[in-house]
């Protein structure tokens, strides 16, 4: 899938696990829900997309992905995952970060239940491990790119 334009698609939960989607242009596209896990997406345009509850855990971006304005969620249509995920010197001011409250991981570890049954202690210890890897990957990143303000908030 490499260089494909699926501008404004609606890919909303579709499974793209290790897809290759260098270049690809995925502007204005609805992926909310999508598994975008160990993806490659160095160069895509994923400017005005909707990532909202989508997984990019060790997914690969970089320094020519563009990230203008894409959404990373909100409370109501869950956040993104990004645990491991490969950052590559994308412009990380470029997302509007104010609206993000949390990463998925930490979304994911205050929920109390999993499939309808009451969670271990054990698998929600492990749960907000990984959200504070993924925060703190995050706000060193935001920090690293001059971006402090958004920075402390995940810190």
């Amino acid at each position: 899938m490499k260089g494909t334009n699926l501008q404004g698609a609606h890919l909303e939960g579709v499974l793209l696990l290790k897809a290759d989607l260098e270049d690809a242009f995925l502007m204005k596209a609805h992926l909310e829900g999508a598994d975008l896990r160990s993806a490659h997406l160095e160069g895509a345009n994923l400017q005005e997309a909707r990532l909202d509850g989508a997984s990019l855990s060790s997914a690969f971006f970089d320094e020519g992905t563009l990230l203008k304005n894409t959404s990373f969620g909100s409370k109501p249509t869950g956040f993104v995952s990004l645990d491991g995920l490969r950052w590559g010197h994308a412009n990380l001011g470029a997302v509007g970060w104010s609206q993000v409250e949390m990463v998925g991981e930490e979304q994911r570890a205050r929920q109390n239940l999993q499939d309808g049954k009451l969670k271990e202690r054990a698998l929600r210890l492990r749960e907000y491990e990984e959200a504070v890897r993924s925060t703190r990957q995050l706000a060193s990143l935001l920090k690293a790119q001059g971006l402090h303000e958004e920075a402390t908030r995940f810190a």
